[in-house]
């Protein structure tokens, strides 16, 4: 019942538009966000850093819902891999996982409400994609290099050094 509230309240406000953008350092938030988690054995490698114009609050749930997706559907033992590049206008960010994976015929409905591949609310990824949307960039769904999911997040204006 605590995850649908939390997940509604957060749906709320998730699709729309950013108005009020803070530089962001997306080593630092990617970092404070898993510690705020329980993580059982998973790890969390971090590659790269850039400063990233973005709502703190939403990137932060953005990047909570993304991180317990991959406890929750790879296991407790999963080690996830943020990277960070930026180009010196936009930002990419990319969260893989060594889990599952997601199935190539699920990728464009899994972050649509409702849709859930494992028995959760199938809110968290919908809302990832309404944070994402709300700040005028674009989300990928693939596999990543170990074979598990691999999400996307290009266009995240950059916030200079």
């Amino acid at each position: 019942m605590d995850d649908m509230i939390e997940g509604l309240l957060a749906l709320a406000t998730a699709g729309e538009t950013v108005d009020d953008l803070d530089r962001v350092s997306l080593d630092g938030t990617v970092r404070r966000v898993w510690s705020r988690l329980e993580t059982a054995d998973a790890t969390l490698a971090v590659e790269g850093d850039a400063t990233a114009l973005a709502d703190q609050d939403r990137l932060e749930q953005l990047l909570s819902n993304l991180f317990r997706n991959a406890i929750e559907h790879a296991g407790e033992e999963v080690a996830v891999t943020v990277s960070v590049a930026s180009d010196g206008d936009a930002v990419t960010l990319a969260v893989c996982d060594d889990g599952p994976g997601i199935p190539r015929e699920e990728r464009e409905s899994v972050t649509e409400r409702g849709v859930s591949l494992g028995g959760g609310t199938g809110l968290g990824l919908a809302i990832v994609g309404d944070i994402v949307e709300a700040h005028g960039s674009t989300l990928t769904v693939g596999e990543s290099d170990a074979g598990g999911a691999r999400f996307v997040i290009e266009g995240l204006e950059a916030g200079g050094s």
